[in-house]
């Protein structure tokens, strides 16, 4: 009677564990899929949290020079518009009561500093010019470049560098003018790329790349025109990489100095609006900016995609920014032009609408307005900022 009782109770324990089987696992599939909803629900908030994020850290700059008006009421617009970041003159940056309106509203300032666009500077010593492949000095229109491989002039342009932020205590420097001579603002779309004039083959810089390459020229040239195509033809490379290495070794310099003085300093650095392949590579080519190697040395990368200017379609800003974002990764911050002086009528407020949406769409940090004197212009145009802004 035992084994029988043993052998009931154990049966009967069988069919409770095999009808509740089929309970216990629609109870562990509930609760897995309150688990997956769970944490479904919380990627949802992280992503929500990290979008709202990006969007509150976007740059809604603007390049300022001069100013006398009222100051309170210049911040009250621009933080009316959305504008949170000023890019200014050093004068502007020196006026304590500008500052002081500023900072009272949280508003970040970046001092522009112009590296070899120096015309003073030239006035007093026009050997400094930097000379084209055409053998004429580096001027054009209100365009003048000084020679980027002057020791002395370098020197002294990276310690202005260092006294201006040691005094003016900015939170950013917008380095200006650092490439190779080249008048961009006129040079537009389908412009033959050897019409572009390439600089510099002064002396001096002929002579520093021989010895830093060992390559020589030979005696018989008398024109700078005969060395020019002598370097291109036998040693384009060679000297390509000689004249973006004066540039990127001045941006590196000033970076490492300015860094020294203020760790949490911000630099921006100004790029030709030239995507990699445009005008046969003149990126690198012409204006000498190799994004590959100034990212390492710079914060934001901000080309000037200036479309009425340029006579662009304002969809290409959009081209510019995926296209340098390949570049320097995650550091593009595009300025765009308010109003085009020269001709309103093909660069009007739709136009200006589609030009902030393009400027603000991914990859993109933000954009930077150039400049305010522009606004007031057609003052419509703030609301159409105001408005995409607003929507991002």
């Amino acid at each position: 009677m035992a084994g029988s009782t043993g052998t009931k109770m154990l049966h009967r324990n069988c069919l409770i564990r095999t009808k509740n089987t089929p309970l216990k696992s629609a109870a562990r599939t509930v609760l897995q899929l309150r688990s997956l909803v769970t944490i479904f629900l919380a990627l949802s908030c992280f992503i929500t949290l990290f979008s709202c994020a990006r969007k509150q850290g976007k740059i809604i700059g603007i390049k300022i020079y001069h100013y006398d008006g009222d100051v309170r009421l210049l911040a009250q617009k621009w933080k009316d518009i959305g504008i949170n970041t000023a890019f200014v003159s050093e004068d502007l940056a020196a006026n304590n009561s500008f500052r002081e309106v500023l900072q009272q509203n949280a508003i970040p300032v970046y001092v522009i500093f112009p590296v070899f666009f120096n015309p003073g500077e030239l006035a007093s010593d026009s050997t400094l010019y930097a000379l084209t492949d055409r053998g004429k000095i580096a001027k054009d229109g209100w365009v003048e470049f000084v020679c980027p491989s002057r020791e002395n002039y370098r020197a002294q342009q990276i310690a202005a560098a260092k006294r201006l932020v040691s005094d003016l205590k900015p939170d950013g420097i917008s380095l200006d003018f650092i490439r190779q001579f080249v008048f961009w603002e006129k040079i537009y779309e389908g412009r033959s790329a050897e019409t572009i004039p390439r600089a510099c083959y002064c002396s001096h810089c002929l002579s520093d790349f021989s010895m830093k390459t060992g390559v020589t020229l030979p005696d018989t040239f008398n024109s700078v025109k005969e060395k020019a195509d002598h370097l291109v033809r036998y040693h384009d490379a060679r000297w390509n990489r000689y004249r973006t290495e004066l540039i990127t070794s001045m941006a590196q310099e000033i970076f490492r100095q300015v860094k020294k003085i203020k760790p949490a300093i911000r630099v921006c650095l100004h790029a030709v609006p030239w995507r990699e392949t445009d005008f046969d590579g003149a990126a690198i080519r012409v204006a000498a900016q190799d994004l590959k190697m100034l990212s390492a040395f710079t914060d934001y990368v901000s080309p000037m995609c200036y479309a009425g200017m340029l006579r662009r379609d304002p969809k290409w800003i959009s081209s510019v920014v995926e296209d340098m974002n390949h570049r320097a990764s995650d550091k593009i911050l595009p300025s765009i032009q308010v109003y085009d002086e020269a001709d309103s009528t093909t660069f009007d407020r739709d136009d200006f609408a589609t030009c902030v949406r393009e400027a603000l769409a991914e990859p993109s940090l933000g954009v930077v307005f150039w400049s305010w004197p522009l606004f007031d212009k057609d003052p419509a145009r703030m609301d159409i900022a105001k408005a995409a802004v607003g929507n991002h």
